[in-house]
């Protein structure tokens, strides 16, 4: 087990062993816990991922996300991250998977993921594509309805 801890001196995290061995040094300014093997961390402002041995295996090259609107944790191979302020996703090897054009986005599960912009929420598929939308609700549902 990894577990991630904050200097509170320094502000920096570093990830340390189930031992209390240290996997890393206090040298990332934000770090989330692991999923399927790799972490966000954010370094010199930006955001990237490493895996279970500290190594960078995705470089710091996203955009930071101080409200946390995208969900920088890897479910099903993929993770959300921010690129020009629009939340898209990336694969395990840091590739862009689907475009980011949302303006936060959620986790994969069962093949979903939750993502919105201006115009409501919706659900995605692993390719992108919409599967179901809120305006779909609004357009087959009335108010005279309730």
């Amino acid at each position: 087990m990894v577990v991630r801890q904050r200097d509170l001196r320094t502000a920096k995290y570093a990830f340390v062993r189930g031992d209390g061995s240290f996997l890393t040094p206090f040298r990332f300014e934000w770090a989330e816990p692991f999923t399927e093997g790799l972490a966000a961390v954010r370094l010199g402002g930006r955001l990237g991922f490493i895996n279970e041995r500290g190594d960078v295996v995705i470089d710091a090259q996203f955009d930071p996300d101080p409200n946390n609107v995208c969900s920088h944790f890897f479910y099903e191979g993929l993770a959300a991250v921010r690129i020009s302020g629009k939340c898209g996703y990336v694969d395990r090897s840091g590739h862009v998977k689907i475009e980011p054009r949302f303006d936060g986005a959620r986790r994969f599960r069962s093949g979903l993921a939750m993502v919105w912009d201006a115009r409501g929420w919706a659900y995605i598929d692993q390719s992108g594509q919409i599967v179901w939308s809120a305006t779909q609700v609004r357009s087959v549902v009335s108010p005279a309805d309730f």
